[in-house]
């Protein structure tokens, strides 16, 4: 008896050691209930009634031909926002995708091609940054000026009113993270349900609870933007991002060290979130 109730007590305090942190942010939550909600419409009409800043949707791809004009064609057709420019980086020797993102700036007069001067596959920091410098150089000649940088895969599915979001979000934080989710999954689907699980966790709970801390935010390879301020200042201080740094780690350790930068997770309400489609 008495070696049972010693594994047991090991077995508790195993169990709280390797899962305790998440147990203080639920009981943090639960206490101050911090939580998604519901927009109501009120607010949608406040979003969409605010002056729209010129947003940079940025979209690297990779032998993405098969999924690249249906994903975009249906997203631009959802989007309750009007004020922004589409880009696609394309690799020269991938052909079938820099043929489908020439159809799509044939059809949207706001969407453009940046090609990378790099084969492919380089890394995705390395096509980003050379999206950026494009950009900015576009710049000059169209005269179009852009308050915000967002990154967004292929295959994601962008909610309809996540530009409006970040229009508001920007006008307090110049890094934002939108929380990225998987669409629904079958049952025998264990490791993508996993891995879906995992994303649920960090940009439903995380997100909420260390915006209410005012700690640092973790940041994604999809649904992030960037304010110009930030951008700029993050250029100048040398390369934005490097080429060998992860899709996931670009921004936390040059955003980490500008020590001004505000940020903040909007996750309020499943009406604002963005979903994406991780299988």
């Amino acid at each position: 008896m008495l070696y049972f109730q010693l594994a047991m007590g090991l077995t508790l305090i195993t169990a709280f050691l390797l899962h305790g942190d998440d147990f203080l942010l639920d009981l943090y939550n639960l206490w101050k209930g911090v939580r998604p909600r519901r927009l109501a419409e009120k607010d949608v009409r406040y979003l969409e009634g605010l002056p729209q800043k010129r947003l940079a949707l940025r979209s690297p791809c990779w032998k993405d031909a098969q999924t690249l004009e249906r994903m975009v064609r249906g997203n631009l057709q959802s989007l309750r926002y009007g004020n922004y420019s589409v880009f696609l980086g394309v690799y020269p020797n991938d052909l079938p995708s820099w043929q489908a993102a020439r159809r799509l700036e044939k059809d949207y007069p706001y969407l453009s091609l940046v090609l990378n001067p790099s084969h492919g596959p380089t890394s995705k920091a390395q096509l980003l940054q050379e999206m950026i410098r494009q950009i900015l150089e576009s710049e000059e000649h169209t005269g179009l000026r852009h308050e915000a940088f967002l990154v967004q895969d292929v295959e994601d599915v962008m909610h309809p009113l996540s530009p409006a979001l970040l229009n508001h979000a920007l006008e307090e934080a110049d890094l934002v993270q939108l929380p990225v989710l998987s669409q629904p999954l079958s049952w025998s689907q264990w490791a993508a349900g996993t891995y879906a699980d995992e994303w649920a966790e960090s940009h439903l709970r995380d997100l909420l609870t260390r915006n209410a801390l005012g700690a640092k935010l973790p940041t994604s390879g999809a649904g992030l933007a960037l304010s110009r301020t930030l951008l700029l200042s993050l250029l100048a201080k040398g390369q934005l991002f490097t080429g060998a740094e992860a899709a996931e780690q670009y921004a936390r350790r040059h955003a980490s060290a500008e020590a001004q930068a505000k940020t903040q997770a909007e996750t309020q309400a499943e009406t604002q979130v963005e979903t994406q489609a991780e299988t």
